[in-house]
């Protein structure tokens, strides 16, 4: 911060016309806001070598901190297609206040979670003598899935489970397509770090692909159990652009 000063001798004149004006600055550094910053001191001379000393001069106001921004996104983050999430922030700053808080979307609105995919939601502050911040949230959108069988029926171990489900949005309407890929990549036990050998049954699953079935209006994946323990499992898969990882759950004995 500077301060405008001026200097007049009327009788001898100033010793250096350059002390006719001048400026005393504060010294405050990045990321500080105050209202007491103090300047620095100037010694003025006469041309017969009076002199007088300008400053300190204290009480001064000054901002050099950038605004802070409160940002959230309900839950974890990862959102259904279709579902209602609704994003709220602030911003704040002690120093001159805020000029500008904007964001991606406005605050209270919606999120976009039309489609699955990556996405992020960045917010913008300005304070009243241009300090900048912003910061940013990625979130994920993707597919639910709606099975189409019972998951708690047992299965015998060594047999095969046609896991049958659709790609469904929030409100369980199908999504499910022919050209869309499914593809299933491990089964794991439940509640365990222990991954079990993937295994299809015969020539169904082609690339351990799920097969479009159109009087499913959805998929099928024939899983063998062969090698499997008796127990709670889940089959893992894929979808094409979506980032989740999703999960069909089934039990054997």
């Amino acid at each position: 911060m500077l301060l405008g000063c001026a200097a007049s001798d009327s009788l001898s004149g100033l010793a250096s016309s350059a002390d006719e004006s001048f400026s005393l600055q504060t010294t405050v550094p990045d990321g500080v806001e105050t209202d007491n910053a103090v300047t620095g001191s100037r010694s003025v001379a006469d041309a017969l070598g009076n002199t007088s000393v300008a400053g300190p001069i204290g009480r001064n106001r000054v901002d050099r901190k950038a605004p802070s921004i409160a940002l959230s996104l309900p839950g974890t983050g990862s959102y259904v297609v279709g579902e209602r999430a609704v994003t709220l922030y602030s911003c704040a700053d002690g120093g001159s206040g805020v000029a500008a808080c904007d964001g991606t979307v406005a605050s209270g609105a919606a999120l976009d979670t039309a489609s699955p995919g990556s996405r992020t939601m960045s917010v913008s502050a300005r304070d009243n003598v241009g300090n900048t911040a912003r910061t940013a949230r990625e979130y994920a959108v993707g597919y639910g899935v709606c099975l189409l069988y019972d998951p708690a029926k047992v299965k015998k171990a060594g047999s095969t489970v046609p896991v049958k489900l659709q790609l469904c949005d929030a409100s369980r309407a199908n999504l499910s397509r022919p050209d869309l890929s499914v593809t299933a990549f491990e089964v794991r036990p439940v509640a365990s770090t222990v991954v079990g050998t993937l295994d299809d049954s015969g020539n169904a699953n082609p690339d351990f692909g799920f097969r479009y079935d159109a009087s499913l209006a959805g998929y099928i994946f024939n899983l063998s159990t062969r090698g499997l323990a008796p127990g709670a499992w889940e089959l893992r898969f894929r979808v094409a652009g979506d980032a989740t990882e999703h999960a069909a759950p089934f039990q054997i004995r």
